[in-house]
């Protein structure tokens, strides 16, 4: 029977919106974080590469995915980092949320929006797991 390996860690690109969360900030005093989870089927051990939005346009943080499906009233506090209360109030108690620990950060050019597009990168709509071996160790190099 053939051995069929599977990997250890799933990886992720999810958006970070600058107009609702001010996530460099937050980075620059804490090194966890609750993020929405929305429908995705993170799993502990997971590498996410968190790119922030304009006027940032890269990948700027490499975290792990330390636990899943915390419910609103166990997840952290960071409303001081919301820019737009207004999101933040509405529904965020019927969200679930999963922790993210920051592992390393950059500002490498080689991130940016226009140098990902040469990788095969488009902007991110939405957490994508689907990303080519190709684009993970671009990536990864970036962060070494």
């Amino acid at each position: 029977m053939k051995h069929i390996e599977f990997p250890t860690n799933n990886y992720w690109i999810i958006p970070g919106s600058t107009r609702i969360f001010r996530v460099t900030d937050y980075f620059n005093y804490y090194d966890v974080v609750d993020w929405k989870q929305s429908h995705y089927a993170f799993m502990v051990g997971d590498i996410v590469f968190l790119y922030v939005s304009k006027p940032i346009s890269c990948i700027k943080y490499m975290l792990e995915v330390v636990k899943c499906d915390i419910p609103y009233d166990e997840s952290m506090t960071d409303e001081d980092y919301w820019t737009d209360n207004h999101e933040m109030a509405e529904n965020v108690q019927h969200y679930r949320y999963v922790r993210l620990k920051l592992l390393k950060s950059t500002d490498s050019p080689k991130l940016h929006l226009h140098a990902l597009a040469e990788q095969g990168m488009s902007v991110p709509q939405g957490a994508t797991r689907n990303l080519s071996k190709q684009l993970i160790d671009y990536i990864l190099e970036q962060f070494s």
